[in-house]
């Protein structure tokens, strides 16, 4: 909190994988939680932000899931449109694993769990809205158990 203060409240977030490996989780709840104080936060409070990240998600990684499905029900009706949904979803996946795949050439992450992405911009989302119902209606988020103070201007 001190560090945060001296700052004026500025964080920014720096990426130092190549010079220390921390584990900052021991469990899945305890990233639940860290991950819920911070995502709001993160995106400057913005009620908006999060909604729009959280809608950019859901098209991105939802809709061609949603597609095959859609293409499946009426693949008796209309082949066509069955059609043209496959097509569309097998488009959007091939564009989110060269996007992995990219990343991994340029030694970001591995491409080798490309396809769990969709379960990874749920979490995301479901994270990101919880956050957000966290800090708009001033319940607060907590770390490890204790209750954090709300920043200025919260609520």
């Amino acid at each position: 909190r001190s560090v945060k203060c001296a700052a004026k409240g500025t964080v920014r977030f720096y990426d130092f994988t190549s010079v220390a490996e921390i584990q900052m989780y021991n469990s899945s709840s305890e990233l639940f939680e860290g991950y819920t104080k911070n995502i709001f936060l993160a995106f400057d409070q913005s009620v908006g932000t999060v909604l729009a990240v959280s809608l950019l998600n859901i098209i991105a990684f939802g809709l061609p899931l949603a597609s095959v499905v859609w293409g499946l029900t009426l693949y008796s009706s209309s082949p066509a449109a069955a059609a043209i949904s496959l097509a569309s979803f097998l488009y959007t996946t091939f564009v989110q694993y060269r996007v992995r795949r990219q990343l991994e050439e340029d030694g970001r992450i591995s491409s080798s769990l490309w396809w769990t992405h969709p379960l990874g911009a749920l979490g995301l989302v479901s994270i990101a809205i919880i956050s957000m119902v966290k800090g708009v209606t001033g319940i607060g988020w907590t770390w490890k158990g204790r209750p954090l103070r709300m920043p200025e201007g919260a609520a």
